[in-house]
């Protein structure tokens, strides 16, 4: 009889169940992880209340950990050490594999999306795509994920137009690139939301901040950007971008919709006359044999104190919470900024969180930020 673990499935449309699973077997170059804390991604949101690739299917990319078991002889002086572990999992022989461009892949998987993520006690990754978290806490290292989409997104852009930097949406990603952005060269950074809960835990982190649903952002000095970053996927967002691009700008498009975009006269009047490039940034980019990836800066920002990625994290629950908790974020987007799940008692143990969400009688954790 298989050994079960504790799991947040999506079994159709609209349902997360918490289920007993099988712990995930081992194949050669296989490791397990006994998994501690697990973000909630809007991409996990979009699946549960959209489409997902399979059914049913454990949902969850953004993840730390501790390796308990290795299959084969890769890796095994990573047993018992906290890591997380890049979820793209690319096909290796494609001409953008060869090339050092796995998220380019044409037939790659993606935890949590295409195959079983890691919203649950266990989870088993490729020894190849782990990352040694070298000393930075399980709550720092699943935020890694995250912050390496916003390096891949500023990397998009040449740091030299980098000087005047527009952000659009104060999501995670939206925060993560204004931090990220300014890391990597900006001069100005301004970041610009039509909620004004958002618009101020901007602000409570240093991000300059307006509120444009109130005002006008280039009234308010955000027009004549060199580079735009797109993280809301709003059309009336898409719009801005193109109207706040300075001339020869760059607009770099983060954020995935699945409604239709349409550009009007006018946008396609700004792309044309401003002679703007406009660029797309796909998920992050992970090699195992390169030391200067995203996921390796992502670590170094983190161990250098350069990113506060960790006030991004406003409220913990665990996984019997996460039907809740993605109804909420469902529900009510705004109200939170970044989720963090706990998944086992390594969980507990890294980040002393569960003595502090114990249920009250008529309080449920999920919903209480710490």
């Amino acid at each position: 009889m298989s050994l079960q673990m504790h799991a947040a499935v999506l079994t159709e449309p609209g349902t997360v169940e918490v289920q007993q699973v099988p712990v995930p077997t081992l194949k050669n170059g296989e490791a397990l992880i006994r998994v501690s804390c697990c973000g909630v991604c809007g991409s996990d949101v979009g699946m549960v209340y959209g489409r997902a690739h399979k059914y049913p299917l454990i949902l969850g990319h953004e993840f730390s950990g501790i390796v308990t078991e290795v299959a084969g002889e890769q890796g095994r002086e990573l047993v018992g050490k906290t890591v997380t572990a890049a979820p793209l999992l690319s096909c290796g022989q494609c001409a953008a594999c060869r090339s050092g461009r796995p998220q380019a892949c044409k037939s790659y998987l993606f935890m949590g999306s295409g195959t079983d993520g890691a919203m649950a006690e266990y989870v088993k990754v490729p020894v190849d795509h782990i990352l040694n978290l070298e000393g930075l806490t399980a709550e720092e290292g699943a935020l890694i994920e995250p912050i390496t989409i916003a390096i891949h997104a500023v990397k998009r852009v040449q740091p030299d137009c980098l000087s005047k930097t527009v952000v659009l949406g104060g999501g995670p990603i939206g925060l993560l690139t204004a931090m990220v952005a300014k890391i990597l060269g900006a001069n100005k950074v301004i970041l610009l939301d039509v909620d004004e809960r958002r618009v101020e835990f901007a602000r409570s982190l240093g991000i300059e901040a307006i509120n444009n649903a109130t005002c006008s952002p280039e009234a308010n000095g955000a027009g004549g950007a060199t580079a735009v970053f797109e993280c809301a996927a709003a059309q009336a967002s898409l719009r801005s971008a193109f109207a706040l691009a300075d001339y020869g700008g760059t607009v770099v498009l983060i954020a995935i919709t699945k409604k239709d975009v349409v550009l009007t006269p006018e946008d396609l009047h700004h792309v044309l006359k401003k002679e703007l490039l406009v660029t797309g940034a796909w998920l992050s980019c992970y090699v195992p044999w390169l030391d200067n990836d995203d996921w390796r800066l992502a670590r170094r920002l983190l161990k250098e104190h350069r990113i506060q990625a960790a006030k991004l994290v406003t409220t913990w629950g665990t996984i019997d919470d996460s039907s809740a908790i993605l109804e909420q974020q469902h529900r009510n987007p705004g109200a939170n900024i970044k989720t963090m799940i706990l998944c086992s008692d390594e969980g507990e143990k890294t980040t002393g969180k569960l003595s502090v969400l114990a249920d009250t009688q008529n309080t449920r954790t999920c919903l209480q930020p710490i």
